[in-house]
């Protein structure tokens, strides 16, 4: 360990248009500590540290790699200084190949042509010294959420950097794979590496961290150095990071929130029978082998499974982008199972994706017309939408779920991760919330937010069951699964394998899951 830090940033300022991102912040990362950011999204995390990697400059203050400014400040110097780093979302081209993608930005070539061969070589060899295998010859668009987690972490460090920035690496991943990322980044920490951590689970900072920064509307409000007792302290970092007593979720809150036991209700919203889905090129995992399930108005069913075992097939078979290969799928009564995408919704399909990039945002549009997408004709009026309605509708979904910034312009790839699923999050859940949504399609729909709208997420959804829809939730969550469904079906291989009640410990559902 040294006493120079390998980045310091100093009185960092950052503005989108009237929204001060960051304020006046700093951050220091030194050699051989898992140094972990943590704040509400949209509190400053990600920003913050894309400016220590060079992706953004900051308005104001100083980026210093090893006692020496980044200039220029761009992720080019940056990666030349030895500053590597992970992105929250993937940053990879999925028509090509894992060995491609690596050889973006600095194709080797031989006597003219492609060459990579020893490219090739060298990433197996550093894949198995981290434990980090992924097969580099297949498209990335076939490759699992883990195996595209563990390629970034691959391009990162390839070039032996001396400081890692991971921007929420375990917000998409399952238990097992969550631990081995952060195994590997305390493993680096002891090599010498600097490495920053920003998560929202808690718990991981507890277990993982040498040292915590806390960050709330821009502004540092705690540091926490090696050795203080806070960073093993859950509910006091939760407390600073929100500012008081982070909300919860009573267990079993399903009839907790509706206040009376649970009943279910003869109308069957969701009917799937012997559902037979072959994934192909589109990264869905196991195929789905004969899935029937059955929602009726009024339920909260979840979906457990190992990462892999055909949770993001049925997720894309239910919403229409991947096609059965035998099987029906009705709602209310209607088969949908050849309808497009437009057709499900219109028959009262909210659908929270698992990729919100693929299948929920767009980037460049502003932030509240991201609430319009799919869901046109309800905010039209005679083929015109109303303005006014619409940042009613963004204003409403900046209250209920504290979204920020409150800047309906603002293009929606500006706001943070968490900040982006509040919006599908607000758009998805509109029909529910006027009746008109039969079957709510909730897939990760708390991954990557913070511990305040997570909970605000799964009251949403039990008052989406008490409205009336049929409420299907797939998470890797176990805990989250207890806390809100009715029952916990299980997936195995691609087939439901179990169906068990809320209370049923978390060892019994891993043993269903695990086989």
């Amino acid at each position: 360990m040294t006493d120079t830090a390998a980045v310091l940033l100093d009185g960092i300022e950052k503005r989108y248009g009237q929204t001060r991102a960051v304020d006046g912040a700093g951050l220091a990362l030194f050699p051989g500590r898992v140094h972990a950011v943590v704040g509400e999204n949209g509190a400053g995390k990600s920003t913050l540290l894309k400016i220590a990697g060079g992706v953004i400059a900051p308005d104001r203050g100083r980026v210093l790699v090893l006692d020496r400014e980044l200039r220029p400040a761009t992720p080019r110097e940056a990666i030349r200084r030895g500053v590597a780093m992970v992105h929250q979302h993937f940053m990879l081209v999925p028509t090509l190949t894992g060995l491609e993608n690596l050889a973006l930005g600095e194709e080797p070539t031989r006597l003219g042509m492609l060459h990579l061969s020893p490219l090739a070589a060298d990433v197996e060899r550093l894949a198995r010294s981290l434990r980090l295998e992924v097969p580099l010859d297949v498209p990335v668009a076939r490759l699992s959420i883990g195996e595209r987690q563990r390629l970034e972490l691959l391009r990162a460090l390839r070039h032996a950097p001396k400081v890692l920035i991971l921007d929420e690496p375990t917000a998409v991943l399952a238990p097992a794979e969550a631990r081995a990322v952060l195994g590997l980044a305390r493993d680096l920490a002891t090599r010498g590496v600097a490495v920053a951590l920003v998560t929202h689970h808690l718990d991981e900072v507890a277990e993982f961290a040498d040292e915590v920064t806390v960050l709330r509307r821009g502004k540092v409000v705690a540091h926490h150095p090696p050795g203080d007792p806070a960073i093993g302290d859950v509910g006091r970092l939760a407390c600073e990071a929100v500012g008081e007593e982070p909300p919860v979720v009573a267990r079993h809150a399903r009839r907790g929130v509706a206040r009376e036991p649970h009943v279910r209700h003869e109308r069957v919203r969701l009917r799937v029978d012997d559902l037979h889905v072959d994934p192909g090129e589109a990264g869905a995992g196991s195929p789905l082998r004969g899935v029937s399930i059955e929602l009726a108005q009024g339920e909260v069913v979840g979906v457990a499974g190992v990462e892999g075992n055909g949770q993001h097939a049925l997720e894309l078979a239910l919403s229409g982008v991947l096609p059965s290969r035998r099987g029906t799928i009705a709602l209310d009564g209607a088969d949908v199972t050849r309808v497009t995408i437009a057709d499900r919704r219109r028959r009262g399909l909210a659908w929270i994706p698992s990729d919100r990039h693929a299948h929920g945002i767009a980037d460049e549009l502003p932030a509240r017309d991201v609430l319009l997408l799919g869901a046109f004709d309800e905010a039209a009026r005679r083929g015109v939408v109303d303005d006014a309605e619409l940042d009613r509708s963004f204003a409403g979904a900046v209250k209920a779920l504290d979204l920020r910034p409150d800047a309906p312009e603002l293009a929606a790839g500006s706001f943070s991760g968490g900040n982006q699923q509040k919006l599908v999050i607000a758009r998805e859940l509109r029909a529910s919330r006027e009746g008109r949504a039969a079957l709510v399609l909730a897939a990760h729909p708390t991954r990557g937010v913070d511990v305040r709208a997570a909970a605000t997420i799964r009251r949403s959804l039990v008052d989406a069951a008490r409205d009336g829809a049929a409420v299907l939730v797939i998470s890797s969550d176990l805990d989250e699964l207890r806390d809100i469904c009715d029952r916990i079906v299980v997936l195995r291989g691609g087939a439901v394998v179990a169906t068990l009640p809320p209370d049923t410990p978390v060892s019994v559902i891993g043993e269903a899951m695990l086989g």
